[in-house]
């Protein structure tokens, strides 16, 4: 994932935490249970799509279930 891409992942997931009313402790306190991490800059990439996609699920937001595979699924293909 290139910076451009992860800053684009940033981005999304400040701003649907803030669509969904989080303050930086309930979004902290949200992202250290799912990752234990308190930062996105410390996430792996298949860690900031799982923050992305419980965001866009607390949101109401359609996602592409197409885009979310496991990091086994997406070693698979590429074997």
């Amino acid at each position: 994932m290139s910076i451009h891409e992860r800053i684009d992942y940033y981005r999304e997931i400040h701003a649907l935490a803030n669509k969904l009313g989080m303050d930086d402790n309930s979004y902290r306190q949200m992202l250290f249970g799912l990752t234990g991490f308190h930062s996105c800059v410390d996430l792996r990439p298949s860690e900031l799509k799982d923050v992305l996609k419980q965001l866009k699920v607390q949101a109401g937001l359609a996602y592409n279930p197409a885009e979310i595979v496991s990091d086994e699924d997406a070693l698979a293909v590429l074997a």
